[in-house]
């Protein structure tokens, strides 16, 4: 079963609507990233909280929980988080009670292993102006590094000050909410798991080592926020100190992505693919916006069929040496990044194929919104390998700045 986070609730849609959300929103958003981190008592765990959308009147937020010595992983987790005046939170991925102007949520079934080094991500919305803060963190299970016996639960609580601290996170996660793909329509399903904060991404200074994923995952690397995600069939997604590769045999639907969490519409993507598919597949930038909510790509390249099909063509938009076709698809209760939704998808195909050059963001979000598409608050913007239906493999070097 897919689990997908509720990015949004009816105050932020009522919040949105009331700022005219739309493209230009992007471009000045900057996230707040913040607003505290707390280690446990023992140090085995650590929480941190970030505002991702703020409209005065409320806030969505992300929290990291990271395991810092807990080996191999933990059994299960609980933050509480300080509201600080804010009310009415509804977390997603975590189970929770409030009281006192507080709530405490605790794992769920699919993420409450998180193993030694990584961390999982989960989020909230609230009303009001107060902003809020880690008041605590516990860990269970797994053996504290240094600790001759298993743990069974560390914690350590602060006030609940409203001043800020930054927060960051580790160079993996293993949260498995999901995200999803395209139908041999054209048409891709929904994303989940957020995670990673935007600004300019990392390079190949970074030392961390490969990862590789082959369960659906979301966290972080090098500087970039990824995801890896596949319904049936059998591959797997490795991070790189310069990007990822991805494999896959035999499935339904993949998608392996990586990038930044907002991103910016300015964003400069450039890449270079040894790009394999063996049937239906995608190469480019994807990527969500919410308010309104949609699920938008800029291919470069594909495998037997160029997508979406040839219907909602609305225009073409040339841009960094080639020229793209422009449509609009709707997807009708299909899943997203806000659950099963109703929604449109937004297309710039390139004419001509092909595996490396540089995506200009910007060029073909304003060519959408000069022919009436317009964007919301952008959720991300990531390089993506997708497959459906398919087998195959990429390697793709990719930054952005």
């Amino acid at each position: 079963m897919r689990i997908v986070p509720l990015l949004g609730y009816l105050s932020a849609s009522i919040a949105c609507g009331l700022l005219a959300c739309s493209v230009e929103n992007i471009v000045d958003e900057d996230i707040e990233a913040l607003e505290g981190a707390l280690d446990s008592a023992d140090r085995s765990m650590s929480a941190s909280v970030a505002v991702t959308s703020d409209w005065g009147s409320g806030y969505c937020a992300n929290v990291t929980v990271k395991n810092n010595s807990r080996s191999p992983a933990t059994t299960g987790w609980n933050v509480v988080v300080a509201l600080n005046g804010s009310t009415k939170p509804t977390p997603w991925n975590v189970k929770f009670t409030e009281s006192n102007g507080q709530f405490s949520a605790t794992n769920v079934d699919f993420n409450g292993a998180v193993g030694l080094g990584s961390s999982t991500q989960w989020g909230f919305c609230a009303n009001g102006s107060g902003r809020p803060t880690i008041a605590s963190v516990t860990g269970s299970g797994g053996t504290i590094n240094g600790s001759s016996s298993a743990s069974s639960s560390s914690s350590s609580s602060s006030s609940s000050s409203s001043s800020s601290s930054s927060s960051s996170s580790s160079s993996s996660s293993s949260s498995s909410s999901g995200g999803g793909g395209a139908g041999g329509s054209g048409g891709s399903g929904g994303s989940g798991g957020s995670g990673g904060s935007g600004g300019s991404g990392g390079g190949s200074t970074c030392t961390s080592p490969n990862q590789q994923v082959c369960a659906n995952q979301t966290g972080t690397h090098c500087g970039y926020t990824f995801e890896y995600w596949k319904d049936t069939g059998s591959g797997c997604q490795t991070n790189t100190a310069n990007g990822f590769n991805v494999e896959w045999s035999n499935i339904n639907n993949l998608l392996g992505r990586k990038g930044l969490r907002p991103g910016s519409k300015n964003q400069i993507v450039t890449y270079s693919a040894d790009y394999r598919p063996n049937g239906n597949s995608y190469l480019g930038v994807y990527g969500w916006t919410k308010g309104p909510l949609i699920e938008y790509y800029i291919i470069d390249s594909w495998g037997t069929w160029r997508p979406p099909g040839g219907q909602g063509f609305m225009g073409t938009v040339t841009s960094d040496g080639g020229t793209y076709d422009i449509y609009r698809t709707e997807r009708v209760n299909q899943p997203s990044i806000e659950g099963t939704k109703t929604f449109y998808q937004f297309w710039s195909v390139r004419q001509q194929k092909r595996t490396s050059g540089t995506i200009s963001v910007a060029n073909h979000f304003n060519a959408w919104d000069r022919l009436g598409m317009k964007l919301g608050n952008l959720y991300e913007v990531s390089m993506v390998v997708e497959g459906y239906q398919s087998s195959g493999n990429a390697s793709v070097n990719v930054s952005m700045k």
